[in-house]
């Protein structure tokens, strides 16, 4: 008979007329002891493990079973409260979750996107903040928060990923695009029966949760990272690592400042410093594996500061690509500077030090393309946009100076007029 499903839980105490009711196998309790209490509360279908009395849900309720019936609660919680966030990434390691998950949060911000977290927190966003019991919540309650963010318009999610929550299925149905993986350490030996099966619970996020063409974070300083690459590989996963031993994202040197630390790093193996108002080397290898995951979910098209030296239209220049010389996808929110390079003469004047490069964010541009139009009724072009942008940044620096920004597009070809005009 087909039934009407009006709700899901695995605790019978929340069960409401029409809902499923999952009897699971707990640590401490049956699930399928409390069958008899879910249909009198209402159930209108019970999933439990395959051979359950086929008569347990009586003749009030539809009995379902499953070999994996807590992956079968999950993949129905993934249905029942769909949608999700347009991107999910997630982290897993013994420690540093919570940070790596808050970074990558920020840098998404930074970019333009409505971002939350989710995760030992609780769930957090724009307007949002709610505790959970749990890192990785029970599969009902995380479809249902995955629902309510995509209704709220967070488009992007960073998500932590317990020993816990993978070995018990929680994270089953999630759509994740990445995820890392920071570290581990002798940790939850009273759940998980030894180190193997420890390590088992957290490879099952890259080899059985993530989507197939989704990418692998990885730190390369930790022992297993060598062996969980390998597996990511073999089932098809792009693999950034990262740390000081990292390929794509290395960490160069470090130095502890009052205010936290300077660092110096090789991103597809074009260095940046970057000052972390954080102290400590693992938060370090922290911000780097939150990078990862900006860089696997994200587009963007800065190669001149993001990019390394390649070759693409037998131009030697810089490039948007990955560690084995593939040109990564771009983004802008202006169509003439959507482009994987840029031109060699750029790349020469960069490296000699004749001229300086910047980056801005889509709303960053946006917000200055608003903001002439509203004070000067300008219009300018969105390339253009991107120049009045670093000026809105950097005015405090640029107070009592002079400024020239071109209006008309990339402005190198009227370099020489504008010259002789001012």
């Amino acid at each position: 008979m087909d039934v009407d499903i009006r709700g899901l839980a695995s605790d019978s105490r929340d069960v409401r007329p029409g809902y499923l009711f999952a009897a699971l196998v707990g640590t401490r309790a049956r699930g399928t002891d409390f069958i008899p209490d879910a249909v009198a509360r209402g159930a209108a279908a019970v999933l439990a493990p395959e051979g359950t009395d086929p008569d347990a849900a009586g003749p009030r309720a539809k009995l379902v079973t499953d070999p994996n019936p807590r992956r079968r609660l999950a993949l129905m919680a993934a249905r029942f409260h769909s949608p999700q966030p347009e991107v999910v990434a997630c982290v897993t390691g013994t420690n540093g979750k919570t940070s790596v998950a808050d970074f990558t949060r920020q840098i998404w911000e930074t970019s333009g996107r409505k971002a939350g977290t989710l995760g030992t927190l609780g769930a957090r966003a724009e307007g949002l903040c709610r505790p959970l019991r749990h890192t990785t919540p029970d599969p009902v309650t995380l479809h249902r928060v995955l629902g309510e963010l995509a209704a709220r318009n967070i488009d992007h999610l960073a998500l932590e990923a317990s020993s816990h929550g993978l070995a018990q299925h929680r994270l089953d149905g999630v759509n994740v695009a990445a995820a890392a993986f920071t570290n581990l350490t002798r940790d939850h030996m009273d759940y998980h029966t030894d180190r193997a099966a420890y390590l088992e619970a957290k490879a099952g996020l890259f080899e059985r949760v993530m989507v197939a063409n989704g990418t692998a974070v990885l730190n390369a300083d930790d022992e297993h990272a060598a062996g969980l690459a390998g597996r990511c590989r073999a089932r098809g996963l792009r693999v950034l690592t990262f740390g000081a031993n990292g390929v794509d994202l290395r960490l160069l040197r470090r130095r502890d400042t009052p205010t936290g630390q300077d660092l110096s790093v090789a991103i597809f193996e074009f260095e940046h410093r970057v000052a972390l108002p954080l102290p400590g080397a693992f938060q370090a290898c922290n911000a780097l594996a939150a990078a990862g995951l900006a860089l696997a979910t994200g587009r963007h098209a800065a190669p001149l500061n993001a990019g390394a030296l390649g070759v693409l239209h037998c131009n030697r220049t810089y490039l948007m690509q990955d560690a084995n010389g593939q040109i990564l996808p771009t983004h802008s929110i202006s169509a003439g500077l959507d482009y994987p390079g840029v031109g060699p003469e750029h790349s020469h004047l960069k490296d000699i030090g004749r001229a300086e490069y910047s980056s801005v964010t889509d709303a960053e541009a946006l917000d200055a393309f608003r903001l002439l139009n509203r004070t000067e009724g300008v219009m300018p072009a969105l390339e253009s946009s991107h120049a009045l942008a670093w000026v809105a940044r950097e005015a405090a620096e640029l107070a009592g100076q002079v400024v020239v920004v071109n209006l008309s597009g990339r402005g190198d070809k009227d370099i020489h007029m504008h010259g002789s005009l001012l």
